[in-house]
């Protein structure tokens, strides 16, 4: 069953801290183009690449956050967790994470997620087409490449030029996921649920991603 969203703008969370723990390097490029493009500073949506692992990979690499001697000093002020998975990868990812049916009160503890399948190629090609195909991981990352110059399932990672690309088409991908969740057309072979996370991170700035 779709999520659905409420309507409206979103209202400026001023404040909020977001650690964002992402399982590969194209996310983590594009977690970087959207804090740019929202200009939040780094300690208020902090990134970092688990590695290209499973969601239980990162589930556990946030379970061990208060303990990571790199992130000690910060934890304490950090508002939301979120975790960014493929879901392709792990037959059992549901033991281990699950889809959101909204933002929790400021402070909640538990691990958002915002995972994909069959991966986050998902989300990116929302960025141009309306519905993206049900297929494997593989397949879209072949289709974003006909949309995405130079895009390759091999070599992950997003240069300057795609990165910039995909902020331009930011409020098409977000109504496009809008229509997804309205129509209750996404089930668990078909989902992302990026737009989540988008949005809020959009939020901290006080813009809207519908200019």
């Amino acid at each position: 069953m779709a999520r659905k969203l409420g309507r409206g703008k979103p209202k400026k969370s001023a404040g909020v801290v977001l650690f964002v723990a992402v399982e590969g390097k194209t996310e983590e490029d594009y977690f970087a183009a959207l804090r740019r493009r929202y200009r939040i500073p780094g300690q208020r949506l902090m990134v970092h690449n688990v590695g290209n692992g499973p969601a239980s990979e990162v589930g556990r690499f946030l379970r061990g956050l208060p303990d990571n001697k790199r992130y000690q000093d910060v934890c304490a002020s950090i508002d939301y967790r979120w975790g960014v998975a493929d879901a392709e990868w792990e037959h059992g990812w549901r033991d281990c994470a699950s889809r959101p049916d909204g933002i929790p009160p400021k402070g909640n503890q538990k691990t958002l997620w915002a995972l994909s399948s069959a991966s986050f190629e998902r989300w990116l090609l929302l960025h141009f087409v309306p519905s993206p195909p049900k297929v494997s991981a593989k397949r879209l990352a072949a289709e974003l490449s006909k949309h995405l110059p130079g895009y390759s399932h091999q070599h992950k990672g997003l240069t300057e030029q795609q990165a910039g690309l995909l902020m331009e088409r930011l409020p098409v991908a977000l109504e496009h996921a809008k229509r997804i969740r309205e129509s209750g057309c996404d089930d668990e072979d078909a989902f992302t649920d990026v737009d989540l996370l988008v949005r809020q991170v959009a939020a901290m700035s006080g813009g809207t991603p519908f200019r």
